[in-house]
Formats: C-alpha cells, sequence, structure tokens
C-alpha cells in the first residue's frame, strides 16, 4: 500500500514523501497515529504541486539572498560603543547587534549567518563573515569606533 508520510518517521522516511509498505502497518500504525495517510491520485498531485511550489520558493529566496550578499560584500559599516581608555569595549559585539545594524541599511541577513570566532571587543576595524548555506559567503568589514560623550 502506498502513503504520504505526514510527520518524519524514523527508518521509514520524512515528511511528505510516498513510502510503499505492507497494508497492516499502514492501516493498524501508520494511518491510525496520524503519521501517514493513504496515497490517492488526486492526493499525490497536491503533493507533488505542493513540492513544486515550495521548489519555487526556496529558489526565489536564494536568487534574493545571493543579490543581497552581492550588495554588501566587500563594504564597510561603522558602530559607536562605549569604551575604556585601553581600546576594550564595555559591552561585546554580538551577531544580533550587526544584524540590527544591517537591517537599519536595509540589508536582511538572520543570525544564524553571521560567522563570528567571538564577540568584538577592541575599537578597531573587523572582517565579519557572512556565509548563507548553497548560496554564498562574503567579507564585511565592522568598524567599531569609541562613542564620544558631549
Amino acid at each position: 500500500m502506498r502513503v504520504i508520510l505526514k510527520k518524519n518517521v524514523p527508518s521509514l522516511g520524512v515528511a511528505g514523501s510516498i513510502r510503499e509498505v505492507r497494508e497492516g502497518y499502514a492501516r493498524n500504525y501508520l494511518v491510525a497515529n496520524g503519521l501517514a495517510e493513504p496515497a490517492s491520485t488526486e492526493r499525490v498531485k497536491v503533493l507533488k504541486t505542493g513540492m513544486a511550489q515550495q521548489e519555487r520558493g526556496r529558489v526565489m529566496k536564494q536568487q534574493k539572498m545571493a543579490s543581497v550578499l552581492e550588495r554588501i560584500s566587500g563594504k564597510a559599516f561603522s558602530l559607536k560603543k562605549k569604551s575604556n581608555d585601553q581600546g576594550t569595549l564595555f559591552s561585546a559585539v554580538h551577531p544580533q547587534e550587526i544584524v540590527a545594524l544591517l537591517v537599519g541599511k536595509k540589508f536582511f541577513i538572520s543570525e544564524a549567518d553571521i560567522k563570528l570566532a567571538e564577540p568584538i571587543k577592541t575599537i578597531g576595524k573587523h572582517p565579519i563573515v557572512i556565509s548563507v548555506p548553497k548560496v554564498g559567503e562574503v567579507t564585511i568589514y565592522l568598524s567599531v569606533q569609541e562613542q564620544t560623550y558631549l
């Protein structure tokens, strides 16, 4: 019997895949527990069109991210932070702050895509690697400056 998996099932497959299983296993376990549904021709057709739409959406998202990475590549951004006389920051710069800075400049990058070995703790120019899976990797520069008091 062919079934469409609604949820990930260990040793059988991931949600959305079509599998051939024994009829008793399908009816008594998979369908009864809401893990799968019988694969009628209509449901298979709906599943395939849905998968095609998801693929188109994924490709469009990758193209947008590639465009953002191309525009941002090699650019320098500046951030002002409070520091002591030796140039050590009172609070380190974390990926969240870099994302906020980039969003303010209309570059929408996820926090998970920013690769920092450790938070930035000193004044100066620091390279930041932005790596988006299946799209690419670019380097931007963050110039951390001392915040002046008036």
